[in-house]
C-alpha cells in the first residue's frame, strides 16, 4: 500500500513541477510585444482654418529597403528632374508608385488609422489622398521616415505640415542628392 501512495505522491510531484515550468515559460512571453502600437489621423487644414478629415486613405508601412529602392529608381524620373519639374516627381508618387507594404491600414470616416510598427528598425510611412474642391482636385502625398523604437511617434499625424511638398527633416528625400 505504501508503495502505491509513494508512487501517487511522486506522480503528483512530477505533475506540479511540470505545471510550474509551463507556467513560468508562458509568463516569459507576457509583455514582450515585438511591435509598437501606433494610432494616427489623416487630415488637411484649409486656408480658412477648417480641418478636413480624410477617410478611406491607405496608410502604408514600408520597410527601409523599399524606401531606399524608391530613392534608387533614378532613371524612371530622370527626364522630369532634368527639366526641373518637381511636380512630375510628386505626380509619380501620386499615380505610379505602388510599393508592397509591410502593413496597411485604411483610415475610417474620421481619418483615423492604426499600425503595429516593429520595435526595431527604420520604416517609411506612405499615404496618398485627393479631394475635390470646386472644379479642381487637390492631391496629397506623405512619405516620411519613422523608427519603431521611438515613443514620440504616437500619435502619427499626417497633415499639411508633413506633406512631401513641405520641408521636414523626417521626410524621405525626393532625390538622392537631397540625402
Amino acid at each position: 500500500m505504501q508503495t502505491l501512495s509513494r508512487k501517487s505522491a511522486s506522480n503528483v510531484d512530477i505533475l506540479l513541477r511540470m505545471f510550474a515550468v509551463l507556467l513560468f515559460v508562458s509568463m516569459l512571453g507576457v509583455g514582450c510585444n515585438p511591435n509598437q502600437s501606433v494610432s494616427g489621423q489623416v487630415f488637411i487644414v484649409t486656408e480658412g482654418g477648417e480641418n478636413i478629415r480624410l477617410g478611406l486613405v491607405d496608410v502604408l508601412l514600408l520597410d527601409r529597403t523599399t524606401c531606399e529602392q524608391y530613392q534608387d529608381e533614378e532613371e524612371m524620373r530622370a527626364s522630369a528632374r532634368d527639366k526641373g519639374e518637381i511636380g512630375s516627381e510628386v505626380k509619380f508618387l501620386q499615380e505610379l508608385f505602388a510599393p508592397k507594404p509591410v502593413q496597411k491600414s485604411t483610415t475610417d470616416a474620421d481619418g483615423k488609422f492604426h499600425l503595429d510598427i516593429p520595435n526595431e528598425g527604420k520604416f517609411g510611412i506612405f499615404a496618398r489622398a485627393s479631394r475635390r474642391v470646386g472644379l479642381r482636385t487637390e492631391n496629397y502625398v506623405w512619405f516620411f521616415w519613422i523608427r519603431g523604437d521611438r515613443a514620440e511617434t504616437n500619435p502619427l499625424i499626417l497633415s499639411n505640415h508633413n506633406l512631401i511638398s513641405a520641408y521636414r527633416p523626417s521626410n524621405i528625400p525626393l532625390w538622392k542628392s537631397a540625402m
